[in-house]
């Protein structure tokens, strides 16, 4: 027996899937008959799940996995003639533009930045767990980007379902892109599958979901990379980073609140409407056929004040989503002590819809608009549709102004000035998350070594007990190629970032190890190494930004690196990693298992904090595999989200989620 899901008595009356309802609240409550006839409907789902239960699982206590290859054989077919069907990029692209072109631009613009925020509030809910819903993040911005490449327009009107289905539609197109219909991959040798796989997996994420970073942690990154160029930036942009900083929280929260008052009106709409079709049903039950209670119900003055409720919350809820562009002169005046520094952070980070040629952006793996002006324009009004391209430029955009600035930065390999500076803060950062678990005098920062004569310096050093950790800080970025999961690209990245902190690191261990090196010379000294006493020395390359499956799994094949192999984190991951683990020993416990799992490749997954969370739940314990048998690994994360997401949502920022009620409350 299950409690009524309205009164919460115990009850056997009425119910469907995992809801029940009892006598009572089914004839006097119109909502409940609605509930049971969702449940109803999402017993389909269940459907498929009962497919997953059916396929081979193989488990220990605490670990387990699911063979997904008799299913991938079964939909094999499908996905033949699924690529048969789809058209080729360039022209899913065109539809895509015809589709956005027809559509009043700024409704079209509010209903993708509702997608985003009611996305990411699904992401972080503890109760669901999902990656969202809707159109994937990336595409998201990929849209909008597109949007800035059209003239605006009024009063279209185009089915979002259409811009959503086209938008798989060329998601599936680049995929099938990647490998020609006539290429059997199990033909192929090893070496030539893992470059498929690899091209395949970079550039799924790119088009889906991105690279995850924690909203305060782009904060965090833009105080640290620019303070030291505070003066340049006052005097090239008109602003220092702390103001754009202060600029970008006050616009989150005054943003984040007219999210969420669209969506509490969406939600008073959708009260409405779930009582409605409770009143529906319960006409229907009234009488002898559907017809008759269809007729009785739109007929009476239930369903004519019920209407009326309705069409008012709807345009509540629709003027509410014109209130997300907001008049210059109300954010103007937002900022009434600070104009003049506000009025330039805003010309910099805003770009016009309309105003970016077409041939300046096309695919999605392309620089975006977004990404240098994640703030839309149109007529005097603005926009933030995107708060992660939001934050994420604040962190990554001034770069460029700062590279390309004559006399201070220089596209040369050192860039300059500004390049002699720009590194630091990853070691600092780095240095900053590793003192939450390794006291200060076992840290070494920036120290020096002489072998045969010839100084080296390497960036972090720590012995803790009978363990040695090398640490090198890289700041490579990834080339829009990688993104789009050019291999050889790909390939150069890898040994331009992380190969090179690798040997870095591996230099300095060598020697460690056959007992050249007793010495690090620091600014506080020198400090002697007692080799004889260290038993094992982890190398750690930390890179400025995500890497995703490239560090997370397959460097080590990309670059051929079979010795010291490296345990590869971003500065954004390291620092989580050091908030989750409890100790120092349970740190390099970590990095040990890491390095294995990297050397083995048996569990695979693009997101470090998945393998934490594996981690956290289960110490990563592997089961023996086949030779030739990858798992892939997904949903662990939320454990980490857990145990201290929170912290990396500054209140600052407003609410880390859009409050959504229940239906039934």
């Amino acid at each position: 027996m299950k409690n009524c899901e309205l009164c919460g008595k115990p009850t056997k009356s009425h119910t469907a899937r995992d809801i029940a309802i009892c006598h009572s609240c089914y004839t006097e409550e119109d909502i409940a008959k609605s509930l049971l006839a969702e449940a109803e409907g999402k017993a389909e789902e269940d459907e498929m799940d009962e497919v997953f239960e059916q396929l081979p699982k193989h488990e220990t206590e605490d670990a387990f996995y699911t063979d997904l290859s008799p299913l991938y054989d079964s939909l094999r077919d499908s996905v033949d003639d699924m690529r048969d069907a789809t058209p080729p990029p360039d022209d899913v692209i065109q539809e895509l533009r015809d589709l956005l072109g027809k559509a009043d631009t700024r409704q079209l613009i509010g209903s993708l930045g509702e997608n985003f925020v009611g996305s990411a509030t699904i992401a972080v809910d503890p109760d669901t767990h999902e990656d969202g819903v809707g159109i994937p993040p990336k595409m998201i911005e990929y849209l909008l980007g597109l949007v800035c490449t059209i003239d605006p327009s009024e009063g279209g009107e185009v089915p979002y379902d259409d811009i959503h289905d086209t938008t798989d539609k060329l998601t599936q197109s680049l995929l099938f892109q990647l490998v020609d219909d006539d290429v059997d991959i199990k033909s192929l040798s090893e070496e030539e599958q893992q470059q498929h796989f690899i091209e395949g997996e970079v550039l799924t994420r790119e088009l889906t979901a991105g690279r995850f970073v924690y909203p305060g942690q782009f904060l965090d990154a833009a105080e640290r990379a620019y303070t030291p160029h505070n003066n340049v930036l006052k005097d090239e942009l008109g602003f220092t980073i702390q103001e754009a900083i202060q600029f970008a929280t006050e616009l989150s929260q005054l943003y984040n609140g007219r999210y969420q008052q669209m969506m509490d009106h969406f939600q008073e709409f959708g009260r409405i409407s779930r009582t409605m079709h409770g009143s529906f049903v319960r006409h229907v039950d009234e009488n002898k056929n559907d017809a008759e209670g269809a007729e009785a119900y739109l007929e009476s003055d239930e369903f004519e004040e019920a209407r009326q409720e309705a069409h008012n919350a709807w345009d509540r809820y629709e003027e509410a989503k014109r209130c997300l562009w907001v008049a210059e002169e109300t954010l103007l005046g937002q900022f009434s002590d600070n104009e003049y520094a506000f009025k330039a952070f805003l010309e910099r980070m805003s770009v016009t819809v309309g105003s970016v040629p077409e041939a300046n952006f096309t695919y999605p793996y392309e620089h975006n608009p977004l990404h240098a002006s994640p703030i839309l324009e149109d007529d005097a009004s603005y926009i933030i549709p995107h708060f992660h391209a939001f934050l994420r430029a604040l962190a990554e955009t001034f770069y460029y102004d700062l590279i390309d600035l004559p006399g201070y930065g220089s596209q040369d390999q050192h860039g300059g000035e500004f390049g002699e500076k720009w590194g630091d803060y990853v070691e600092g950062w780095a240095h900053d998350s590793l003192r939450n678990l390794f006291p200060d005098d076992a840290i070494y920062l920036n120290p020096t070594y002489t072998v045969n004569g010839d100084d080296y310096e390497t960036d972090l050093v720590i012995i803790h007990e009978d363990t040695c950790l090398v640490i090198e800080c890289k700041t490579q970025k990834l080339t829009l190629p990688t993104r789009r999961g050019d291999y050889q690209r790909v390939k150069d990245d890898v040994l331009d970032g992380i190969g090179d902190g690798h040997d870095q690191a591996a230099r300095l261990i060598d020697h460690i190890q056959d007992g050249t090196v007793t010495e690090l010379k620091t600014n506080g000294g020198t400090e002697c190494i007692d080799t004889s006493s260290i038993d094992d020395v982890l190398p750690i390359v930390v890179l400025r930004e995500q890497y995703d499956w490239i560090a997370t799994t397959e460097y080590g094949t990309i670059a051929d690196i079979d010795d010291d192999l490296s345990y590869v984190v971003s500065v954004y991951d390291l620092e989580v990693i050091t908030e989750c683990l409890e100790s120092p020993d349970r740190f390099t416990d970590y990095v040990t298992k890491r390095i294995e799992l990297s050397r083995t490749q048996k569990l695979a997954s693009p997101d470090e904090l998945d393998y934490l969370g594996a981690y956290i739940d289960n110490d990563l314990e592997v089961i023996e595999f086949e030779d030739d048998l990858r798992v892939q690994m997904t949903d662990f994360a939320h454990i980490v989200e857990d145990r201290v997401g929170n912290q990396f949502y500054p209140d600052e920022l407003g609410p880390n989620e859009i409050f959504i009620d229940e239906p039934d409350d």
